[in-house]
């Protein structure tokens, strides 16, 4: 029955059984009358005819409790009714009670429903003709010199800190609608008339309103609140457990909600939640998991058993050709939670070793201003280990400056452990907990002094690879944005007798800047862009001599002159001698860079502490031909992937092939804003953006032999049902014509997309309520993305926000998707509101 049929039916009134707490029982007759009193008769007083006739109004019932809930009920000797009939009415400033019991429960959940409509329609009714009382008294506490008035930007932060945000473009446009159905002359008064964008109580009433106007919101919240303007704690108790999936909330719980996001006094000490109220509930209902917010996982699983955050290049801040290089980079993605930096070590001037991008025309920073900078910054967001991936091209005297530098700046947090040829596993992040790992090569033990150590060409100086620069031009790299999946791990084979063809397309390239275009996907800048700030045409020659010095560079290395027809002569990558300091080497423990042969000579002579570095074009090869050995590598050691040398504007790989194989040290430009780092920041924004995230299980057993290309236990799979309800205050684009797009990334069995249609001329809040199911076969690998795009008949569609995180932290229920820009950055108070089911 709805709220005005049981009004009605408690307006006929009915017999109960009433309890009395030393167990007598009297059977009364309860009706609602006209004025909305409960009137029953009481105890006969001595010397009256007649027995006492009780009135309670509806609205001084404060509580209406079902079953044995009272201590009347609680007694023993009261248990020979029937809990499922009783109720118990909790009334006046003494919180007196009323316990009774119905024939049927069917009849106590009428009576219960009906009293409860029927006082939170008194009490919202109260509570809604005092609401623009409340309004204006929030208006008067920010006008605190009493102007009569607000600035424009006194009015964004009242409405924010009344928990209604709104961006400065949208409340201009309310701003002029009200305007707009206003008497202009009553505004144009001598107090608003100095500032045009002064608003008075007058507008502000109205732009409340307006702001707070949710068509979505308010069909759920009358739902609840049934058909009344408020919902008490049993209507809210009900939206939070069976909606919001907390079937274990208390009462305590609830009231706990009413108290955080009921902003109106007077409804919350009537225990009452008010539209305004619901709205503030439900902004804060996150998509994401809070608990994984925190560090939540087994932290002492070894090292190899984790995704650690990795950043790429990490000196750089644009492209890497003639991008900058800063200090203040380590600094930022440090306190993003990065976890494995990476320093390219160079000889420099007064035996100071410099970093920056070796042979290019990046600009140098100072090795010691580097380390300064990390050891300032490494733990400040986490106190997990530290990995300084270098990449060393020092001579033996400033590799000696380097290590001194690195024990004064360091001092203890250095791990410098002596490991034991018989370690079988890692250590755990919680054992290494506020430490630097250096991952270098490292001289055997028996070596007294400096030494020559083996290493492949590649290891020395993976960037700038030739190999990878002949594979083809910037135009076959991934687009980061793009929705299509990740490339299947196919490896791509070196073309032959192509050298000098291939290899003078790209020295030409260098040398004709002006002709570069690095604003492929993700690029920050190009090299036209970075020409027209060069001052005079002197550092332009000065560049291109260093161009020049470039190309004669990759000749030397590529052993050919670059004449049309030469032969191939460095197919396969040769192994060259380094000299290392025995005092840099002392500093390595558990990150010791080695080559790689293959999976099963790892397996048999490779230990646990010994790491591999492969660029994403082999690790692709790898995983497509062997990808249940790749996993029992990273089971055991840890693999770094970085990206492919021709990368030259800095844009990123898909990384989801590498972690779905275990790879640990999955580098990234944490510089360029793509849909790779996107999906990074899903991954480590779980565990409490540690920087450190536990495998599935299946990646760490011994006895697992998982492929990441199947076959899959059904007993993983689950159904994802997404119900897309409508979008909030879009950033405001030329058109607002918005649709969106939910994508289910992991595995390449799991890729899947949904587009809604595209809503025409509304970018406040547009509506869809389209429902997308997925199904997903490896969820704990999987990642769901939303992305809004706003349609453009004529041009390339606007990119407006997205969000992206795991698949496991994707909490079920009415959810709120906060929009992030391409770079990462909030666009509060854009969002997409949905409704989610996982089964």
């Amino acid at each position: 029955m709805h709220g005005e049929e049981l009004q009605t039916l408690l307006h006929k009134g009915c017999h109960f059984l009433k309890m009395r707490s030393r167990g007598r029982t009297y059977k009364r007759f309860y009706v609602v009358d006209e004025q909305n009193r409960l009137v029953y008769d009481g105890s006969k007083k001595p010397g009256r005819k007649k027995n006492e006739e009780i009135v309670v109004d509806i609205s001084d019932i404060t509580d209406i409790r079902e079953g044995w809930e009272t201590e009347t009920f609680k007694q023993k000797k009261k248990k020979n009714v029937q809990q499922t009939c009783c109720f118990s009415l909790v009334f006046g400033p003494k919180d007196k009670t009323l316990d009774l019991v119905a024939d049927t429960e069917e009849l106590r959940d009428k009576w219960v429903k009906g009293l409860r409509f029927m006082r939170k329609k008194k009490k919202g009714g109260e509570i809604t003709s005092h609401f623009e009382d409340w309004i204006e008294c929030k208006f008067r506490s920010a006008d605190t010199d009493n102007k009569g008035y607000l600035t424009f930007d006194e009015v964004l932060d009242k409405l924010a800190r009344m928990h209604i945000p709104i961006d400065r473009e949208r409340a201009k446009k309310f701003i002029k609608r009200i305007r707009g159905d206003k008497d202009n002359k009553s505004e144009k008064d001598s107090k608003t008339s100095k500032d045009p964008e002064a608003i008075s109580i007058t507008h502000f009433i109205p732009l409340y309103f307006l702001a707070i106007k949710r068509v979505d919101l308010d069909c759920i919240f009358e739902k609840y609140a049934e058909g009344t303007d408020v919902m008490d704690l049993y209507d809210l108790a009900d939206f939070w457990r069976r909606q919001q999936h907390n079937a274990d909330a208390t009462r305590e719980d609830i009231q706990r909600l009413l108290q955080a996001h009921e902003p109106i006094k007077s409804a919350f000490q009537l225990g009452l939640m008010t539209k305004q109220g619901f709205l503030s509930l439900l902004l804060d209902q996150h998509i994401f998991n809070p608990d994984h917010r925190r560090v939540y996982q087994d932290m002492e699983q070894p090292l190899a058993h984790y995704y650690i955050a990795t950043s790429h290049n990490t000196y750089l801040t644009e492209d890497q050709i003639r991008g900058p290089s800063s200090v203040d980079a380590y600094a930022r993605v440090l306190l993003k939670g990065c976890r494995c930096v990476e320093l390219d070590c160079w000889d420099g001037p007064n035996n100071e070793p410099i970093i920056y991008h070796g042979r290019t025309l990046t600009s140098k920073i100072l090795f010691r201003d580097v380390v300064k900078t990390i050891n300032d910054n490494a733990f400040q967001k986490s106190s997990y280990p530290v990995i300084l991936s270098i990449e060393n091209h020092c001579s033996l005297v400033q590799q000696k400056i380097m290590a001194k530098y690195f024990k004064d700046i360091f001092g203890a947090k250095i791990c410098t452990d002596a490991v034991s040829l018989a370690l079988e596993k890692l250590p755990s992040p919680e054992s290494l907990k506020g430490k630097i790992l250096i991952k270098n090569k490292k001289l055997p033990n028996d070596v007294e002094g400096d030494a020559d150590v083996v290493v492949d060409e590649e290891e020395l100086d993976e960037d700038l690879s030739v190999e990878d620069l002949e594979n083809g031009n910037s135009k076959t790299l991934e687009n980061g944005d793009s929705d299509a999946p990740p490339p299947s791990p196919t490896p791509t084979t070196p073309p032959h007798l192509t050298r000098d063809l291939s290899l003078d397309s790209s020295i030409e390239r260098l040398e004709a800047m002006d002709s570069i275009n690095l604003n492929t996907t993700g690029s920050t800048k190009s090299i036209e862009y970075i020409q027209q700030q060069e001052a005079t045409s002197q550092k332009r020659k000065e560049s291109s001599g260093k161009v020049s010095s470039l190309r004669n560079t990759l000749l030397r290395r590529t052993g050919t002159s670059g004449t049309k027809g030469s032969k191939d002569s460095s197919s396969k990558r040769q192994k060259v001698k380094i000299k290392l300091a025995k005092e840099l080497s002392d500093l390595v423990s558990y990150c010791q860079a080695g080559g790689f042969r293959s999976f099963q000579h790892s397996m048999m002579h490779q230990k646990c502490f010994e790491m591999s570095s492969f660029v994403e074009n082999k690790t692709l090869a790898l995983i497509r031909d062997e990808p249940i050995d790749f996993v029992d590598h990273t089971k055991r050691q840890l693999i770094r992937t970085y990206p492919n040398g021709r990368r030259v504007d800095s844009s990123n790989y898909c990384p989801l092939p590498m972690w779905n194989v275990g790879c640990q040290l999955v580098a990234l430009n944490y510089q360029t804003g793509s849909k790779p780092m996107d999906l990074n920041e899903a991954m480590f924004t779980d565990n409490g953006k540690c920087g450190y995230v536990l495998k599935p299980d299946f990646l760490r057993k011994p006895e697992s032999t998982f492929s990441c290309f199947g076959p899959f236990s059904n007993a993983w799979q689950k159904s994802l049902k997404i119900k897309i309800i409508s979008c909030s205050q879009l950033p405001v684009t030329k058109t607002q014509n918005p649709y969106i797009k939910v994508i289910i990334d992991g595995v390449d069995s799991d890729h899947q997309k949904y587009k809604t249609k595209t809503i025409k001329d509304d970018g406040f809040n547009p509506h869809w309520n389209e429902e997308a199911t997925f199904q997903v076969k490896v969820p704990e690998l999987a990642f769901v993305r939303f992305a809004v795009h706003d349609y453009e008949s004529k041009s390339k569609d606007n990119f407006l926000g997205q969000y992206t995180l795991p698949f496991n932290s994707l909490l079920p229920g009415y959810r709120h998707v906060p929009l992030l820009s391409k770079r990462g950055a909030s666009l509060s108070p854009a969002c997409v509101f949905i409704h989610v089911s996982k089964e």
